[in-house]
């Protein structure tokens, strides 16, 4: 249930990881890879919003909140992980796993987007 949530999240915010799981131009790796750093995304966004991990919060204000502050500035602050016997613990990052997940999904999206643009599909 909460991977068909952060695929809507990424769909709402049209956030290219989200692109890359619904054209099904990943392997199944990337995928677990996309959800991570889009979950990862929403737990930070809520924690700096709320000081309240998701998991103390109904699912459906999670992801609105998380929505409507997806381009607010990050605070820097320390935000704690789920723990293991929460449904997010496969969905977040440390912030070094969060760093190198994007990147490999950014090495991804960048030749796609370049082609797109030189074929005028944009």
């Amino acid at each position: 249930m909460l991977v068909d949530w952060i695929e809507a999240y990424g769909r709402t915010t049209q956030l290219f990881y989200a692109w890359l799981i619904q054209y099904d131009l990943v392997t199944d790796e990337y995928r677990q890879l996309a959800y991570a750093v889009m979950g990862t995304m929403i737990w930070q966004l809520v924690y700096q919003i709320t000081s309240r991990t998701p998991d103390e919060l109904p699912v459906d204000i999670i992801f609105d909140m998380a929505t409507e502050a997806i381009y607010a500035p990050r605070q820097p602050m320390l935000i704690p992980l789920p723990t293991s016997h929460s449904d997010w613990q496969p969905f977040v990052l440390d912030e070094a796993a969060f760093r190198q997940a994007a990147a490999k999904l950014d090495s991804l999206v960048i030749p796609l987007v370049e082609i797109t643009l030189d074929k005028g599909r944009f």
